[in-house]
Parts: structure tokens; C-alpha cells; sequence
């Protein structure tokens, strides 16, 4: 699973909620001059999990966190190298009336039967 930071793993871990192996990629897209670190990560990205099945990204849906995970899975096909995304949506216990467009988009979206 790619996160951006080692907290979410600390999280995910004392849930137990994911059996498998993490990588923290860092640099996420900024602007321009954040390109050049976010391609060494990709880098570094490419070559851990070559071999593996599939890669799952937990990766914020900030702006920040939807393009760099939208470049990463482009580089992904290319090597052909399977992905998902977690889930996003509306958290349990909220109102749907108090929902930005984006998530209620995404709810939609990825709504299950």
C-alpha cells in the first residue's frame, strides 16, 4: 500500500486492517518544482513493487494527493502493474446535507450493493 506519511501505517496497523507491505511516498505533487522529488520517489516506487500483484494507494484525496497518485498509476499502466484506490465517500455518522460536491460525487460513484 502507498501512504504519503508513516502515521497512516501506524493506523492502519493497530486496526489490523492490512496484511501486506507499505511504502511511504512523500513527495507528493506541489507544482512544478516539487517534480523532480516526486519522480525520484516514483522511482524508488517502480522498482519495490515490480513484482507485485497489486498496489493499493492510500494516498489523502487532497489535490495534492489525487494528482500524484493520477501520475503514478499512469506510470503503473505503462509497466503494467495492477492498482486500486481506497474507497471515498461519506463517512458513517455524517450528514449527507453538510457533504461537499467532490465527496458526494465519489460517494456515487463508488456506492456499493
Amino acid at each position: 500500500m502507498v501512504v504519503e506519511n508513516p502515521l497512516i501505517i501506524e493506523k492502519l496497523e493497530k486496526l489490523s486492517l492490512f496484511k501486506g507491505k507499505y511504502f511511504v511516498f512523500k513527495n507528493l505533487v506541489k507544482n512544478e518544482k516539487s517534480l523532480d522529488k516526486f519522480y525520484l520517489d516514483l522511482s524508488k516506487l517502480l522498482k519495490y513493487c515490480k513484482n507485485f500483484e497489486e498496489v493499493i494507494f492510500g494516498i489523502s484525496p487532497t489535490l495534492e494527493g489525487e494528482v500524484t497518485t493520477n501520475l503514478i498509476r499512469k506510470e503503473f499502466e505503462k509497466f503494467q502493474i495492477n492498482s486500486s484506490q481506497l474507497a471515498i465517500g461519506i463517512p458513517i455518522g455524517a450528514s449527507i446535507d453538510y457533504m461537499d460536491e467532490i465527496t458526494l460525487k465519489f460517494s456515487i460513484k463508488n456506492r456499493q450493493k
